[in-house]
């Protein structure tokens, strides 16, 4: 309930009044509600609620917002009390009413127009506490607020898909919050989303012959290096180099191997081409024809039979993530090997990792690779259901070729990753992003620079996005 809601909830005796008729919670052993999904303990002699009240709470509150404005809908509400009536936690399990995914931004901004909106009509008289946070491994926004006539409220949103789960604390005297607040940690240690449900997070889809999508995929990479010499930036020598790659095209599986990993397959081009300095160049014509083949040492392409320049081979080798995924993706670094809960993480596959960038020129130690995956959220697209997947990798000490009269001094790579994939294992990934940045510092006195010292500073930076789309 927003600012305005627990002010007119507050100012209504019939509803919060110490005389209405309660139930006693179910506090041995934890309050599940599976059908919500989710899990926690109540407070030990708080009482729950009488479904009477718990509607009135509803109705009271609604009177004093335009319910025609509000973007999300109620679809489940719990509440408790303390002895005295001193407090009151409230349970909601709200639905995005658009029907897209939920996220903790979205809630962020939504409690800091309310907030703005309260103070101005002095609903709040202080905004202690509004930040991302997280309860054990679940991220929340935390809102805490001191109210008119010395109340006090505080605020645990957590995301599910496009469900927003949240468990309030509503105190008529603020001054006895620290001596409430037990009870709020309480909750808070035993809370669990979803917890009746555990995801196989499968990131290896294996392909099938015959298989057929759209892609669209976009990349921007952006390259800079400078030159210091003695301490003194060098003019005219910083090169700095941004393009975008946009392609769309439909895919055909034409082959796989036994376990499923793309060894052939079609490209029918729709869009293939390279902004760079604000001049666009079609590497590909519409309706061209690309084959391609993966195998170990990589992809070949021709296009309307015809091989393929060298530009255009690493153009095309940038955007396409084909193949087995672990090759020349990054699902097979962020895969679990187990089911998990909503809000779990795992530790990345730090041997592949190693393996996957050697392929593609950068060597690393194993230890020196280290990163985690979160099972994000349940979602949807389109009706499908899916599984979000977010995961980081870091690389320090990067192993680099040696350059003459230089020595390398840092080199280092971090790494991001978001898919989306259907939670039925057999098809394919809807939504993926890839993100990379690389720096690296070496330092040197070359003859050219006639004894001065020469600090040579390098940085890249690549973002991958791709849609694939699949036929009803």
């Amino acid at each position: 309930m927003c600012i305005s809601m627990v002010s007119a909830a507050f100012a209504k005796a019939d509803v919060l009044d110490k005389n209405a008729q309660l139930i006693q919670a179910e506090n041995s052993g934890g309050l599940q509600f599976k059908d919500w999904g989710i899990s926690f303990t109540p407070p030990a002699q708080w009482q729950r609620w009488t479904s009477q009240k718990e509607s009135a709470v509803v109705a009271q509150a609604r009177q004093s917002v335009n319910t025609a404005t509000l973007k999300e809908e109620l679809i489940h509400i719990a509440g408790w009390s303390a002895a005295e009536e001193a407090g009151f936690m409230v349970l909601t399990v709200k639905h995005e009413r658009s029907g897209g995914a939920l996220q903790l931004s979205d809630l962020l901004a939504r409690h800091e127009r309310d907030d703005k909106q309260a103070m101005q009509y002095g609903d709040a008289t202080m905004i202690n506490r509004l930040a991302i946070d997280k309860i054990g491994s679940l991220s929340c926004v935390v809102h805490d607020v001191t109210l008119r006539a010395g109340g006090r409220m505080v605020t645990y949103d957590i995301v599910s898909g496009s469900e927003n789960v949240q468990l309030q604390w509503l105190f008529r005297d603020a001054a006895r919050f620290a001596e409430l607040k037990p009870a709020v940690d309480g909750v808070i240690q035993t809370i669990l989303i979803g917890d009746a449900k555990q995801y196989v997070v499968a990131l290896m889809r294996p392909a099938e012959t015959g298989d057929t999508y759209r892609m669209q995929a976009t990349c921007r990479q952006t390259q800079g290096m400078k030159r210091i010499i003695d301490g003194q930036e060098e003019e005219g020598q910083n090169k700095n180099i941004e393009y975008s790659l946009e392609l769309e095209a439909g895919v055909s599986i034409l082959d796989v191997s036994k376990a499923g990993d793309v060894t052939k397959f079609s490209l029918t081009v729709t869009n293939f081409t390279k902004t760079q300095d604000a001049a666009k160049t079609t590497f590909i014509p519409k309706d061209s024809l690309v084959m391609g083949y993966v195998d170990d040492a990589g992809y070949g392409f021709t296009i309307n039979g015809n091989p393929v320049d060298s530009e255009t081979q690493q153009a095309l080798c940038t955007v396409i993530q084909l193949g087995k995924g672990g090759r020349w993706s990054d699902d097979e670094v962020y895969d679990s090997k187990e089911s998990q809960k909503v809000g779990n993480s795992w530790k990345i596959n730090s041997v592949v990792a190693a393996r996957n960038l050697a392929k593609t020129g950068v060597n690393a130690q194993v230890d020196t690779i280290t990163g985690t995956a979160t099972l994000e959220q349940v979602t949807e697209i389109e009706g499908t259901p899916c599984l979000k997947v977010r995961g980081e990798m870091s690389i320090k000490g990067m192993l680099m070729p040696s350059i003459p009269d230089f020595k390398v001094e840092n080199a280092e790579m971090h790494m991001a990753y978001s898919a989306t994939f259907p939670t039925d294992i057999t098809k394919g990934r809807l939504q993926e992003t890839q993100e990379m940045r690389m720096t690296c510092s070496m330092r040197g006195n070359p003859p050219a620079a006639g004894g001065a010292i020469v600090l040579v500073q390098s940085t890249a930076e690549r973002t991958l996005t791709m849609k694939m789309t699949y036929p009803k």
